[in-house]
């Protein structure tokens, strides 16, 4: 996966993954299988590499300011709905991205990088910035006011979340998927 984060701009760069039938089960049950399909072989594999999935992306970098969680939240409406997506995903998209580059501003220094990507029916929000320091669910009855409640938030709207380092900037990237439907508490 971080591998594909790296890569994924590239033109013309696939990456196939290849793994025998109990690798493959493994491989299924992860994360992985959001970024690349898992073929039983290498022909099978080269088979597919002119059909990728289709796919939308969109991106935009906002300042360590506390406007950009507004400026963030504008920019997740206007493109949910130039891909018509509507309802409980627009709204959530919103929300998450507000609270990730809320946490930017708010525990780094950096500029927080926002995409957004469709990609075979699933919307992932994702935030990058130049931090180390890894995004954590915080306990939600700490002294610590409302530290870490954003990111309680961001995991109760989404399929799956995570935090990525990235080994070359040294900063991480977190990310969401959303669901169509998400359970509420």
């Amino acid at each position: 996966t971080p591998v594909w984060l790296r890569i994924c701009d590239w033109p013309a760069v696939p990456i196939l993954l290849v793994a025998d039938a109990g690798q493959a089960l493994l491989l299924r049950r992860s994360t992985v299988v959001r970024y690349m399909a898992v073929h039983a072989s290498l022909r099978e594999a080269l088979a597919n590499v002119g059909d990728p999935p289709f796919r939308k992306r969109s991106s935009r970098t906002l300042p360590n300011d506390m406007a950009s969680p507004r400026a963030a939240r504008r920019f997740v409406e206007q493109t949910c709905a130039s891909w018509r997506l509507t309802g409980t995903i627009a709204m959530d998209a919103v929300q998450v991205a507000s609270e990730l580059v809320q946490n930017t501003v708010v525990h780094t220094l950096s500029v927080a990088r926002l995409r957004l990507e469709l990609r075979r029916g699933l919307l992932t929000v994702a935030v990058s910035d130049d931090s180390a320091a890894p995004a954590v669910l915080a306990d939600p009855g700490g002294d610590l006011g409302n530290a870490g409640r954003g990111v309680h938030l961001v995991a109760q709207l989404a399929r799956t979340w995570g935090c990525v380092r990235d080994t070359v900037t040294g900063g991480k990237t977190v990310w969401a998927v959303l669901r169509s439907s998400p359970l509420r508490a």
